[in-house]
């Protein structure tokens, strides 16, 4: 019979197994700084033929609110994750991949999830159309907002942080510093994550269905559900909002 120290230990690791998608194991490849390193650098390297169009403030802005950007996502988080974009992809196509999830914040169904990307991407383009801003400006509040929306969403299994801080980056720099740009999938690179603004129907509904979680208000919550949004709007009206406090902080 096992002992009350090895029981202890089992059950701390079993609950440390849980936070895997964002630390990962002592032995997992993907916490490995090497492996980190390596597979950035090959993205690098990869980019280095768009290097003129990725420098040229103007070009980089219309690229990423572009509608290839599902590609760039797709093929950044493969790489960071040791993996090729068909890899990836093949993932997505067979439902293997597309379940990203955090332990603390509700993220969107699978089946929501580029839905809730497009919602997210569209503010960002109506903005910056709109926007009498310069373009470095502009490019420094898309980089934010599509940080934060990569990793609200989750689309990935794993990799979701490395890639936003990655393609936040580029979005702001574009192949200008490479150093810097290799730095952000450090695990040392990672940054407190900024809490949606809006609730939603779906998150709300995880909550009150968690028998574990105390909710504040579940009455009122129970009563109201229909005057929240779904998760693709309020995706939307997240990057809305942090665009709005992004002008307020850079107002003259």
């Amino acid at each position: 019979m096992a002992n009350k120290g090895d029981l202890i230990e089992g059950a701390l690791n079993k609950a440390w197994g849980a936070w895997g998608d964002i630390e990962g194991g002592k032995d997992d490849p993907q916490t490995n700084e090497d492996n980190r390193r390596n597979w950035v650098q090959d993205h690098i390297d990869d980019l280095m033929p768009l290097q003129d169009k990725l420098n040229d403030p103007d070009e980089r802005l219309e690229m990423v609110l572009s509608d290839r950007y599902v590609g760039l996502l797709i093929n950044t988080n493969a790489l960071l994750r040791g993996k090729t974009f068909d890899d990836l992809r093949s993932e997505f196509l067979s439902g293997k991949e597309g379940h990203g999830t955090l332990p603390m914040m509700h993220t969107p169904a699978t089946k929501d999830k580029i839905n809730c990307l497009n919602s997210g991407i569209e503010v960002m383009r109506e903005w910056a159309n709109s926007s009498d801003r310069p373009v470095e400006e502009k490019l420094d509040a898309v980089a934010e907002a599509y940080e934060s929306l990569i990793v609200w969403t989750h689309m990935f299994n794993d990799g979701n942080g490395r890639t936003g801080r990655f393609i936040g980056e580029l979005i702001r720099s574009g192949l200008s510093d490479t150093d810097r740009l290799a730095a952000t999938v450090s695990r040392s690179g990672k940054r407190m994550m900024r809490p949606p603004y809006v609730r939603t129907r779906e998150g709300i509904l995880e909550s009150l269905e968690n028998s574990e979680l105390f909710v504040p208000n579940e009455e009122y919550l129970r009563a109201n559900l229909d005057k929240f949004p779904n998760d693709v709007d309020g995706m939307g009206a997240n990057i809305c909002h942090l665009l709005k406090e992004w002008e307020d902080l850079h107002s003259s």
